[in-house]
């Protein structure tokens, strides 16, 4: 659902001003200064601090019409965007809220606008401007940095489907607006928007079972009757990305993994650092042979449970070829070749067999 919002006579009323004086819209323009009055030192103080008010709604004002998109993707799940133009800076913001039926943990800050709309893009943030004039229009007012200003969040993609392109080589040039360029960006955005929600809720799912301890029905290339337990599953506080944290256990031994899922996640699969409990025996080599297990060896992106249920598997695997526990997995040669690998490859043949790669 599209809808325009706002004042209509008044943007007339704008559009009609920046037609008969258009060197009043110009990106280098200074807010002009009043007089400051000096008999007295508390009517210096107020102008002052009116006369800063007045320069930063000048510089942050916004066009008094707004575009507003409603995405519904399923189970009442909703993204409101609201577009905003900011006339003065010539950029498009963004305002975004997310409604959905799934409010229980740990959808939280999972399902946070913010958060689903992070990096929907690579690198695209929407920390800083895109128009690169509006650093020292904002630094020559001492406004501090753009995502300081609550005037909406300013995506590179939000500019692509408004039709604005900003050269960066010469920061005096002004910006252009490209229909095409905005009729096959909406589309593409849209799209992009709506796979994520989706992904997100999946991904919600899945750490709702891990956190129960459950695990989903694997196909047949992954093992299923394991020795080791999934303990725990949390969230780890982190300041990038969504941090969590798992515990695995068999017996007396404890597996620690952190994880960090990437905003684009499942596209990109969860990154898995681990460490051992001071019980189990570990050098670098093996910590790092069986995180290039659980990270790399894949031949396509995977899921967050998969790499939880083959951690497992690697974990019974380190035991039971160190003697720390009941041999109960098939496997020829428990270390092999100078690096000493070890049978982490899982091959569904009689049964299941694990073999070095």
């Amino acid at each position: 659902m599209v809808s325009v919002e706002g004042d209509e006579d008044e943007a007339k009323r704008i559009n009609s001003q920046e037609g008969s004086n258009d060197s009043d819209s110009d990106q280098g323009e200074e807010i002009p200064q009043e007089e400051t009055p000096v008999h007295k030192k508390r009517h210096h103080r107020i102008s002052k601090e009116a006369r800063m008010e007045e320069k930063k709604s000048r510089v942050l004002q916004r066009h008094p019409l707004t575009v507003q998109l409603i995405l519904t993707i399923k189970n009442q799940t909703k993204m409101s965007l609201k577009f905003l133009y900011m006339t003065l800076l010539k950029i498009v913001t963004v305002e975004s809220y997310l409604t959905t039926d799934d409010t229980g943990p740990p959808a939280g800050d999972m399902l946070m606008s913010e958060s689903v709309l992070k990096e929907l893009y690579p690198k695209d943030f929407g920390i800083d401007s895109p128009n690169p004039a509006n650093f020292y229009q904002l630094s020559r007012q001492n406004f501090g940095s753009f995502s300081s200003l609550g005037v909406g969040t300013p995506y590179k993609w939000a500019q692509r489907m408004a039709g604005l392109q900003f050269i960066r080589n010469d920061v005096g040039e002004k910006n252009k607006v490209d229909v095409k360029i905005a009729h096959d960006s909406v589309e593409e955005v849209l799209k992009e928007v709506k796979k994520r929600i989706k992904a997100r809720l999946e991904l919600c799912g899945e750490i709702r079972m891990l956190e129960a301890g459950n695990f989903p029905v694997f196909p047949g290339d992954m093992p299923m009757k394991l020795g080791t337990t999934l303990v725990k599953f949390g969230v780890l506080r982190r300041t990038e990305d969504l941090g969590y944290e798992a515990v695995l256990r068999r017996g007396s031994s404890e597996l620690i993994a952190h994880i960090n899922i990437k905003p684009d996640y499942p596209k990109i699969s969860p990154v898995f650092n681990i460490r051992f409990n001071p019980s189990v025996p570990s050098s670098a080599d093996i910590i790092r042979d069986m995180e290039r297990e659980i990270n790399v060896m894949w031949d396509k992106p995977t899921t967050l449970s998969a790499q939880v249920q083959r951690l497992r598997a690697c974990f019974d695997i380190y035991l039971e070829t160190e003697g720390m526990a009941p041999k109960e997995k098939v496997f020829f040669h428990p270390v092999k070749g100078r690096t000493r690998s070890r049978p982490y490859k899982y091959l569904s043949l009689a049964g299941g067999i694990f073999t070095q790669r």
